[in-house]
């Protein structure tokens, strides 16, 4: 997981992104998931986490450690007309 400060600004340091990439693909994954200090689910190398529970709940990890994505931004965007429909 990369620090706060270069998780939240966009930058050209993708080093860790493709070391975490290699090393799930060494190990048979398309990809990996970054976990924080504090053990909660943040982001991928190159995408956004998102979660939809059997009750049909959107998660997504809030932007203050890990870059907004423009995905799932825009994902959020027809949240509350969704929640209207139920």
């Amino acid at each position: 997981m990369k620090s706060a400060l270069f998780a939240t600004m966009k930058n050209v340091n993708y080093l860790p992104n493709v070391l975490s990439v290699m090393e799930a693909e060494d190990q048979g994954a398309f990809a990996s998931i970054w976990i924080d200090e504090k053990g909660y689910v943040a982001e991928g190398p190159n995408v956004n986490v998102t979660f939809i529970s059997q009750d049909k709940e959107l998660f997504l990890p809030p932007f203050d450690n890990i870059l907004s994505g423009c995905t799932a931004l825009r994902l959020l965007q027809p949240a509350p007309k969704l929640i209207e429909q139920g």
